[in-house]
């Protein structure tokens, strides 16, 4: 028999200038950036270690997720063909470089020594953020902008459904 599945939204360039502008102040304003410029997976997303970051070239290496494993655990991304390079626009790797201050401050706070094997996206003790937190704040955020989700892969869809209309 069919799954039956959601339909996944995609977003207009406008509704996510909404979603931004919403979130520039919340802690998890960096994943949003992400979602929406580079059209990642999640797992993906959460699982992002500053060591597969390079700010100097602009480029963000794709070689691992966080997955759900009992418990969590770093494993290759979905497919062989799921591991890329990608670049960062100029605009996010601002982004990227104020956030990264932001955490080192915040990890400072709490006694932590940042690294490159912490997690772009982390908890206030570098601890990756898990996907169902994350979750919970991107459809909070989302339909603070007055839009509606299906959840995270919504960004995934929204960006290459923007690049394919361009």
């Amino acid at each position: 028999p069919p799954v039956n599945r959601k339909e996944r939204i995609a977003h207009s360039a406008a509704d996510v200038q909404k979603i931004l502008q919403q979130v520039a102040e919340h802690k998890f304003r960096i994943g949003f950036h992400l979602l929406f410029s580079l059209a990642l997976r999640e797992g993906e997303m959460v699982g992002l270690r500053w060591k597969n970051v390079d700010l100097d070239n602009g480029r963000v290496y794709i070689v691992e997720q966080l997955a759900r494993q009992k418990g969590f655990a770093f494993t290759p991304p979905k497919s062989a063909s799921s591991i890329r390079t990608l670049p960062l626009s100029p605009d996010l790797v601002a982004e990227l470089k104020s956030w990264r201050i932001k955490q080192k401050e915040m990890l400072l706070k709490a006694g932590i020594a940042w690294n490159e094997e912490i997690t772009v996206l982390s908890n206030e003790i570098g601890n990756p953020v898990t996907h169902d937190l994350y979750l919970l704040g991107y459809k909070q955020v989302v339909r603070a902008a007055g839009l509606e989700t299906t959840g995270c892969h919504d960004a995934r869809h929204t960006r290459l459904t923007l690049l394919a209309a361009a």
